[in-house]
């Protein structure tokens, strides 16, 4: 065989090479799970025992049949012009706490352990959730967790909004109240604490998520 034939004949041998296709890669998509999907929420007086938290170590009071603020915040306000307020039931202190805040909660925290600091936030922050501690896991189980777009779409109609001023920086409002957030984590925590937030205009799909 002459050497342009052996040349030839390499060339075919090459040209006909099969490259082996690109292996698939998978990609995995894990969804995010939410603690209330896994555990119950603290209830009041039993499991984790919120009141006991609430008593001995921020000084919450127990009175005349109803439950009492701290006494140092009790004075701060009857130096004003808000009259302390008393609950007749322990619900209506929660959604007391989750609209205006823990008291004592920043002054004491030393006085918790983090296991009582994570059960009274979530105990809190669940306030207006129509669900209760022994049935939470079976209703919230299945109860898609929205991601930040899907939860500003639903805010958007009740008359929440977002504004970018031409950079990096995203802000948001509320309308009604004229009242503004940094960040859609900050307005998160002022949705949860509003007791009177109506739906009206939203479809009546099952969601919590980021809201």
């Amino acid at each position: 065989m002459s050497p342009p034939q052996a040349k030839q004949k390499r060339s075919a041998k090459k040209a006909k090479k099969v490259v082996p296709p690109s292996p698939i890669i998978k990609k995995i998509v894990i969804q995010k799970t939410e603690w209330w999907q896994l555990q119950a929420i603290p209830a009041f007086m039993t499991g984790e025992r919120i009141w006991i938290l609430l008593r001995d170590k921020l000084n919450f009071r127990h009175a005349g049949g109803a439950y009492c603020l701290p006494k140092a915040i009790q004075q701060q306000q009857q130096q004003g012009t808000t009259t302390p307020p008393v609950f007749s039931v322990d619900h209506d202190m929660r959604k007391f706490l989750c609209q205006y805040g823990i008291p004592n909660y920043l002054t004491n925290n030393e006085a918790l352990t983090e296991e009582e600091r994570i059960a009274l936030i979530r105990w809190t922050t669940f306030a207006n959730v129509p669900v209760k501690p022994t049935n939470s896991i079976s209703k919230l189980t299945d109860v898609p967790v929205l991601t930040p777009a899907e939860a500003m779409a639903l805010l958007i109609q009740l008359d929440f909004c977002q504004t970018d001023d031409n950079t990096t920086t995203t802000t948001y409002c509320h309308k009604p109240t004229n009242e503004t957030f940094p960040s859609m984590t900050a307005m998160r925590s002022y949705v949860r604490g509003m007791p009177d937030l109506v739906v009206t205009k939203v479809s009546s799909r099952r969601s919590r998520g980021n809201v």
